[in-house]
Protein backbone atom coordinates (compact mmCIF):
# COMPACT_ATOMS: atom_id res chain seq x y z
CA UNK A 1 0.00 0.00 0.00
CA UNK A 2 1.36 3.46 -0.99
CA UNK A 3 2.57 5.81 2.32
CA UNK A 4 0.59 9.10 2.75
CA UNK A 5 2.26 12.29 1.97
CA UNK A 6 -0.14 14.17 5.10
CA UNK A 7 1.56 14.74 8.42
CA UNK A 8 1.20 11.56 10.65
CA UNK A 9 -0.99 12.27 13.72
CA UNK A 10 -1.89 11.92 16.37
CA UNK A 11 -3.42 15.41 15.91
CA UNK A 12 -5.00 17.34 19.13
CA UNK A 13 -7.00 20.75 19.39
CA UNK A 14 -5.54 23.98 20.42
CA UNK A 15 -8.80 26.20 21.33
CA UNK A 16 -7.76 30.30 21.53
CA UNK A 17 -9.84 32.93 19.67
CA UNK A 18 -9.56 30.86 16.62
CA UNK A 19 -9.43 26.87 16.93
CA UNK A 20 -6.40 25.23 15.23
CA UNK A 21 -5.90 21.70 14.54
CA UNK A 22 -1.77 21.23 15.97
CA UNK A 23 0.61 18.45 15.80
CA UNK A 24 2.85 18.56 18.94
CA UNK A 25 6.56 18.34 18.23
CA UNK A 26 8.97 18.21 20.99
CA UNK A 27 6.81 20.20 23.05
CA UNK A 28 6.06 22.70 20.15
CA UNK A 29 2.47 22.96 18.81
CA UNK A 30 2.64 23.01 14.72
CA UNK A 31 -0.07 23.94 12.74
CA UNK A 32 -1.98 21.26 11.12
CA UNK A 33 -5.34 23.21 10.30
CA UNK A 34 -7.85 26.12 11.55
CA UNK A 35 -11.41 26.27 11.79
CA UNK A 36 -12.46 29.26 12.45
CA UNK A 37 -15.67 30.58 13.37
CA UNK A 38 -15.79 33.04 10.56
CA UNK A 39 -16.12 30.72 7.97
CA UNK A 40 -18.74 28.69 10.17
CA UNK A 41 -21.77 29.44 11.30
CA UNK A 42 -21.12 29.03 15.31
CA UNK A 43 -18.35 28.38 17.74
CA UNK A 44 -20.07 25.07 17.70
CA UNK A 45 -19.48 24.13 14.38
CA UNK A 46 -16.28 25.90 14.54
CA UNK A 47 -15.44 23.00 17.55
CA UNK A 48 -17.26 20.32 15.61
CA UNK A 49 -14.74 20.58 12.49
CA UNK A 50 -11.30 20.91 14.58
CA UNK A 51 -12.29 17.68 15.84
CA UNK A 52 -13.20 16.23 12.69
CA UNK A 53 -10.24 17.43 11.20
CA UNK A 54 -8.12 15.85 14.17
CA UNK A 55 -9.42 12.47 13.97
CA UNK A 56 -8.30 12.18 10.22
CA UNK A 57 -5.34 10.30 10.85
CA UNK A 58 -6.53 8.05 13.08
CA UNK A 59 -9.44 7.43 10.95
CA UNK A 60 -7.09 6.81 8.15
CA UNK A 61 -5.26 4.11 9.74
CA UNK A 62 -8.40 2.38 11.26
CA UNK A 63 -9.76 2.52 7.62
CA UNK A 64 -6.72 0.96 6.34
CA UNK A 65 -6.80 -1.97 8.95
CA UNK A 66 -10.63 -2.32 7.96
CA UNK A 67 -9.28 -2.61 4.78
CA UNK A 68 -6.53 -4.85 4.85
CA UNK A 69 -8.59 -7.43 7.59
CA UNK A 70 -11.75 -7.48 4.62
CA UNK A 71 -9.18 -8.28 1.66
CA UNK A 72 -7.81 -11.59 3.33
CA UNK A 73 -11.42 -12.55 3.62
CA UNK A 74 -12.09 -12.39 0.25
CA UNK A 75 -15.60 -11.84 0.40
CA UNK A 76 -15.62 -8.07 0.05
CA UNK A 77 -13.98 -6.98 -2.91
CA UNK A 78 -16.53 -4.48 -3.59
CA UNK A 79 -16.02 -3.01 -0.25
CA UNK A 80 -12.53 -3.44 -0.22
CA UNK A 81 -12.22 -1.01 -4.10
CA UNK A 82 -14.26 1.17 -2.18
CA UNK A 83 -12.53 1.73 0.56
CA UNK A 84 -9.13 1.80 -2.04
CA UNK A 85 -10.87 4.97 -3.45
CA UNK A 86 -11.58 6.74 0.00
CA UNK A 87 -7.96 5.92 0.88
CA UNK A 88 -6.48 7.64 -2.81
CA UNK A 89 -8.65 10.27 -1.69
CA UNK A 90 -7.45 11.05 1.95
CA UNK A 91 -3.34 11.18 -0.19
CA UNK A 92 -4.76 13.27 -2.52
CA UNK A 93 -4.59 10.65 -5.06
CA UNK A 94 -8.13 10.75 -6.59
Amino acid sequence: MIEPKFTPGPWSILFNDKTKVVLEQQGVAVFVADTYAGFTKSEEEQKANAALIAAAPEMYEGLKEIRDVMEKDGRFCRTVEAIDKLLMKARGEA
